[in-house]
């Protein structure tokens, strides 16, 4: 009897060996007297009791989701926010675009980022939106309590952090990054230069953060290199152009900006390749292309408004590419950059130039011509004549309403004068058609 006493208290005493060696059991509670100055009493939703666990296991402790504030979710009397994972996985295998899997959900390792929620714990993306890396964060954390004080500082995704903000409200006015980019809902330094103070410095597009550069403006520069370089910050000799109206020779009136600026041919100057020719899109178009005056520079466009006036936006001229598919150039209408017929001298009124044959000029069709159309009576802008019928024959007639306004001292084959007068609305020779 002595011994099964004896093994009885032994057991006791063994069991509570255990229980002391084991001293991170969570102890059960009902409210938080009952636990350890640094623990607090955590309950589930429902239960009256619960288990002691440090503070700073639980920053928010709640009963239900109405405890809890930002989207967050009561989970064992913690509020918690929602899982951010976009793509959960078991295996790098499940994940593209190069991610890795970690902690059940796809995360970009090192490469580029938008947003914090595109890194791994941990982590906070740095630098524009797109474009930004994955970095380690300035302060780890579990909870928001490991955090500093701060406003609006919280442990997100194991960051100390302010959350994404939405505008410059968001951020700290009274920090180095009181600005708003909005798609990555980071605060930064600056998101253009005038949010740079300091002299000389500048917006890194890529970083969000200001930089040192060489000059802001041309005041900044020595009279050796006038110009402050609106892209490189940098001082450099006075460019030879950079718009058309810095090319003083007729010739080379068209400025292609490039680097420090060179004057080139402009808009119908003869060439013979195109980098003679004003700007990258800017084309040598010869006669083979269309212009039947070529070869002649033709400037690009992308509409009509682009043009000077009697050019049209054009990429072909009938069914062939004057340059190339999805390339247009100024295309004059006439097809002829200059208008040959405004050096030819044509007789107004007996003849017409005819710009189908280079400008030549040619006798106007005269009434009794042979003919079997109005087309063969008629010079280009000239509607006046007409094919007529006359027993079999045809002839060319002009149309009238008084004899003035029929031909005079009009020779006849034979060379001699022919009269005509108005019959029918139609000027016929006295002589008659033969």
């Amino acid at each position: 009897m002595r011994f099964m006493i004896r093994l009885v208290l032994l057991g006791f005493l063994l069991s509570g060996i255990v229980a002391c060696s084991n001293p991170s059991a969570e102890k059960k509670c009902k409210n938080d007297d009952g636990c350890l100055a640094a623990q607090t009493c955590v309950k589930e939703a429902g239960k009256d009791e619960g288990v002691c666990k440090a503070k700073s296991s639980c920053d928010t402790p709640c009963k239900s989701k109405d405890d809890c504030k930002n989207n967050q979710t009561c989970e064992a009397g913690c509020c918690k926010s929602p899982s951010t994972c976009k793509t959960k996985c078991q295996a790098k295998s499940d994940c593209t675009n190069g991610q890795d899997c970690q902690k059940g959900c796809c995360t970009n390792v090192g490469g580029t980022c938008s947003k914090a929620d595109d890194c791994p714990e941990k982590q906070e993306c740095i630098g524009a939106s797109g474009t930004g890396v994955c970095q380690a964060c300035g302060q780890t954390c579990g909870t928001n309590l490991d955090c500093s004080t701060g406003t609006g500082i919280q442990c997100y995704r194991g960051c100390c952090r302010r959350p994404p903000c939405k505008s410059n409200s968001g951020c700290d006015s009274t920090s180095s990054k009181k600005y708003c980019d909005t798609k990555s809902g980071q605060c930064v330094a600056c998101l253009v230069n005038k949010d740079c103070n300091a002299t000389r410095t500048v917006c890194n597009p890529k970083t969000f953060t200001c930089k040192k550069v060489e000059c802001t403006d041309s005041a900044d520069c020595p009279s050796q290199k006038p110009v402050c370089s609106t892209t490189s910050y940098k001082c450099e000799e006075k460019p030879v152009c950079r718009v058309d109206s810095d090319c003083t020779d007729p010739q080379l009136n068209r400025c292609d900006p490039k680097g420090k600026g060179t004057c080139k041919r402009g808009n119908c100057q003869a060439c013979t390749a195109d980098d003679e020719c004003g700007t990258s899109d800017d084309f040598c178009v010869k006669s083979s292309q269309g212009l039947k005056d070529g070869a002649k520079c033709l400037i690009g466009c992308k509409k009509n408004s682009d043009c000077p006036t009697g050019f049209d936006c054009e990429e072909k001229v009938g069914e062939k590419y004057i340059v190339g598919k999805g390339i247009s150039v100024c295309f004059p209408r006439i097809q002829y950059c200059k208008n040959p017929c405004q050096a030819n001298k044509c007789k107004p009124k007996t003849e017409f130039c005819n710009l189908e044959k280079g400008g030549i000029c040619e006798l106007r069709p005269a009434p009794c011509k042979p003919c079997t159309s109005k087309d063969d009576c008629n010079e280009p802008g000239n509607t006046g004549n007409t094919c007529l019928t006359l027993g079999t024959s045809k002839f060319c007639g002009k149309a009238c309403t008084t004899k003035e306004d029929c031909p005079k001292d009009q020779k006849s084959s034979g060379g001699a004068t022919r009269d005509f007068a108005c019959v029918g609305g139609q000027c016929t020779a006295l002589d008659s058609c033969k």
